[in-house]
């Protein structure tokens, strides 16, 4: 067994439990059952995909450091190494799958409202992490520090595989529907992380559709990482982004003003106009 095929084994081992312990969360949701284990579910389900993903990305490296070291062996001794890391690698996307379905399994309780705008995050583009890694502690630490904003749930879209538009869903405790969406962006200023969140309204909330939640400083555990961006790069990702989720909204918000008329026309006519 080689070391890479050692350590996804480990990590299998330490997720399984994890994982287990969340499922007895997403069956506590199904009977409505409050539990300190439903209000920490998201950061300990992105806690355990955050250490799927530095793994991956490991033994990605490790791949690539391997194909291009030159190293004499036979033909089916390379194919045979290049198998061992398509298994490893495999079995962690597998990983991420199931941790991601319970996380679907979690927000399919807060969006089943609003089919609307769960059509246009499945239509969207499926990514199977954030990108770079400072994107990736910066949504890991957003995941930590923000359970709730301003009275609203924040439901986050990393841990899931349907929620595809911005990066966090805000919650309306009292419908149980959608207030918002969450566009985070993330960049090292010395040693701090930065995130900064821009929070757009959903169906005539309360809060403005370009409100700026502003900027929460986090301490990098890190001095490694580096901003992978330029400044230009980056606003220009953000407003792509931007522009992307105020489209989505307007469009659910439409698809939900002619279901209303729909259910209305066949409540009054006993069919449909």
């Amino acid at each position: 067994m080689t070391d890479s095929e050692l350590r996804v084994r480990k990590l299998i081992q330490a997720i399984e439990p994890k994982y287990e312990k969340l499922w007895d969360t997403i069956s506590a949701i199904k009977k409505l059952a409050m539990s300190d284990g439903m209000i920490h579910f998201q950061y300990n389900l992105a806690c355990c995909l955050f250490m799927i993903k530095e793994e991956y990305i490991k033994i990605k490296r490790e791949r690539s450091a391997f194909l291009n070291s030159g190293i004499a062996i036979s033909y089916q001794q390379k194919q045979d190494r290049l198998k061992e890391f398509e298994k490893c690698l495999d079995a962690l996307k597998n990983l991420i799958y199931i941790g991601k379905s319970m996380g679907d399994a979690f927000a399919w309780f807060f969006y089943q409202n609003d089919r609307g705008m769960l059509n246009e995050h499945i239509a969207a583009e499926e990514t199977l992490f954030a990108p770079g890694e400072i994107g990736s502690r910066g949504e890991l630490e957003f995941t930590n520090k923000f359970k709730l904003f301003n009275g609203y749930l924040v439901l986050h879209h990393g841990i899931t595989n349907i929620l595809r538009i911005g990066d966090a869903s805000l919650i309306d405790s009292k419908t149980v529907s959608l207030a918002g969406l969450v566009e985070l962006k993330s960049k090292k200023e010395g040693e701090n992380l930065v995130l900064t969140m821009h929070a757009f309204g959903y169906k005539s909330k309360e809060f403005d559709k370009q409100m700026n939640i502003g900027k929460n400083n986090v301490l990098i555990p890190s001095q490694n990482i580096q901003n992978e961006q330029e400044e230009d790069v980056y606003q220009k990702r953000l407003n792509k982004q931007i522009a992307t989720m105020l489209k989505s909204l307007d469009a659910a918000e439409e698809e939900a003003k002619t279901d209303k008329k729909k259910i209305g026309s066949y409540s009054k006519n006993n069919k449909y106009q």
